[in-house]
């Protein structure tokens, strides 16, 4: 893998992009693209692999040192929408076949000082711990784990923001997968090339419009949804186009689930 400011994406991202913020999971936490993001005044956040060190520093670490952590943002009392939660299908099968059963109970997240090896400057060290229960034929077991976050980013930056800025990269992650397996743009259909681009171009065009559609018109949770759900939600839809002299009438079906919410967003589009 060359360095970064060796293939010019860097001053490409500068030209177009005020703030730039570099993320990536363990294999990128090297000291040669810090000192790249340093040297051209860029953002990172950056997973870690667990070091010989870490597991002490995270130890030394006192209790009122650990704050309570949640993935995600509180949402606003308006925002929340209550619903009946069905079985956890996924873990009741897990205890059918013996296999381990893990539940992530609480997170507390902290930070220190760090200077890696080989690197004249000392970063953020954000250090996230789990405490995970574990279900192993009737009896309870109590796991902890670490995970660890090096990062540039300023104090203002508050610790928790950190941990999500950086996880927010396997977003990027999804999108790739969903175009291999949601609409299968990977999947090369003949022996030619210029079919398989075409292939390429129309599968790639499909996920972008739903993109569109869910950004313009959509609630915005259906940005995260899967190729899949997204088909069955709003593309496979039972209707009926009745056309008359001056107009032509769409008429959906009432039973299926999302019309109201697809009636709302031909309208936003329209508008």
């Amino acid at each position: 893998m060359p360095a970064p400011g060796e293939s010019g994406l860097v001053p490409l991202l500068q030209s177009r992009f005020k703030d730039v913020l570099v993320r990536g999971d363990r294999a990128f936490a090297r000291h040669d693209i810090f000192d790249v993001c340093d040297q051209n005044g860029l953002s990172f956040a950056m997973v870690s692999a667990q070091h010989q060190n870490f597991p002490a520093l995270a130890e030394a670490l006192k209790e009122p040192c650990w704050r309570a952590f949640r993935a995600t943002e509180e949402r606003s009392r308006g925002d929340r929408k209550t619903r009946r939660r069905g079985r956890d299908l996924r873990r009741l099968r897990a205890r059918e076949r013996g296999k381990r059963d893990l539940k992530l109970e609480k997170q507390w997240v902290a930070e220190i000082d760090y200077k890696p090896a080989r690197s004249e400057k000392t970063y953020r060290l954000v250090i996230r711990r789990q405490r995970i229960e574990e279900s192993e034929q009737g009896e309870l077991f109590e796991l902890w784990r670490y995970r660890y976050v090096l990062t540039n980013l300023p104090r203002s930056v508050s610790t928790e923001e950190v941990v999500r800025q950086t996880y927010r990269r396997c977003d990027q992650e999804n999108v790739i997968e969903q175009l291999q397996n949601g609409v299968a743009a990977m999947r090369m259909p003949t022996g030619g090339f210029l079919a398989n681009y075409a292939h390429l171009v129309c599968a790639r065009l499909a996920h972008n419009l739903k993109s569109w559609l869910a950004l313009l018109a959509l609630p915005r949770e259906v940005m995260r949804w899967e190729w899949k759900r997204f088909r069955k939600a709003f593309v496979y839809v039972a209707a009926r186009v009745i056309r008359t002299a001056r107009q032509n009438i769409l008429s959906l079906a009432d039973s299926h689930r999302f019309a109201k919410t697809l009636q709302r967003a031909i309208v936003r589009l329209q508008t």
